[in-house]
């Protein structure tokens, strides 16, 4: 065996001690990138989570009705407290266009926008019941004029258009009926 002198053994010493420094330093750098790339997919994945909450504000803001399945669809926890807020916001959209509608004679129209939100709960149903009950009566559909009349009288006594609905199932009504619907008439006057 051969003996090694003093500088040989120091230069390897140095050169094994080099090695185990950039090995060191390696690994330090890898596991950095690691880091960073894992904080850059978790800001990723919260831009885009955020870009589908801006998305949501912005179909709310303009009453878009994909808003609801929109929110559903990306499970956006954020904004589903919006949900019950728009719902109704939609509904007075749509009893708004219905007003319109019955004022310039379009009944059908009544109808049909009012149809699909009498089973949805709001704060104007007895007003979205009224307008039923009367848009009927003038495209002639007595019986359903009357249904409609008839509930909005039992469910909502304290509404502003009770008067209205009674005098208009008055002449809707024959007989019995109508001469029970003008006595009551006769005590709110």
């Amino acid at each position: 065996m051969r003996k090694i002198s003093r500088e040989e053994f120091f230069s390897k010493k140095i050169s094994a001690s080099l090695c185990y420094f950039f090995l060191i330093l390696v690994t330090l750098f890898s596991v950095l990138f690691v880091i960073m790339y894992l904080h850059d997919t978790i800001l990723v994945r919260r831009v885009k989570h955020y870009g589908k909450l801006l998305k949501a504000y912005e179909l709310y803001v303009t009453g878009d009705k994909s808003f609801e399945s929109f929110v559903k669809e990306n499970n956006l926890k954020e904004v589903s407290w919006l949900l019950s807020k728009f719902n109704l916001l939609t509904v007075r959209k749509s009893l708004d266009e219905a007003k319109i509608a019955f004022e310039k004679g379009n009944f059908a129209d009544v109808i049909s926008a009012l149809g699909s939100m009498k089973d949805a709960e709001s704060p104007w149903d007895d007003e979205i019941f009224y307008l039923l009950g009367s848009a009927y009566a003038k495209v002639g559909q007595v019986e359903q004029a009357k249904f409609y009349l008839s509930y909005f009288l039992r469910s909502f006594e304290s509404s502003i258009y009770r008067k209205n609905a009674l005098f208009l199932l008055s002449t809707l009504s024959e007989g019995e009926e109508k001469k029970k619907i003008e006595e009551i008439l006769k005590k709110l006057q």
